[in-house]
């Protein structure tokens, strides 16, 4: 018999919080995309939490590295954003 791997709620939490907030890039504003950003990377600073990682260091380095995704994910809708808006300004 197959075992099925164990995904976290929250992993699925992050994951579907991360596309809407690239989704309300495109349909809504900005503002509305950091916000759902920001509350995935407090969802994720949580799972990393309740992981059970017992090693503070590689903790640490779990959080940053969310906290370092959902600011490249940021970086990445403001810059389509923009050039965007500057190629409808020149039409």
């Amino acid at each position: 018999m197959e075992t099925v791997p164990h995904v976290s709620p929250l992993l699925a939490l992050i994951v579907s919080l991360l596309f809407v907030s690239i989704a309300a890039s495109g349909r809504f504003n900005l503002n509305v995309s950091n916000i759902l950003l920001f509350v995935a990377w407090g969802a994720g600073v949580f799972a990393v939490m309740q992981s059970g990682l017992r090693d503070r260091p590689l903790r640490i380095a779990a959080e940053c590295g969310v906290g370092i995704l959902v600011l490249l994910i940021s970086y990445w809708l403001t810059e389509r954003h923009r050039r965007k808006s500057s190629d409808s300004d020149k039409q």
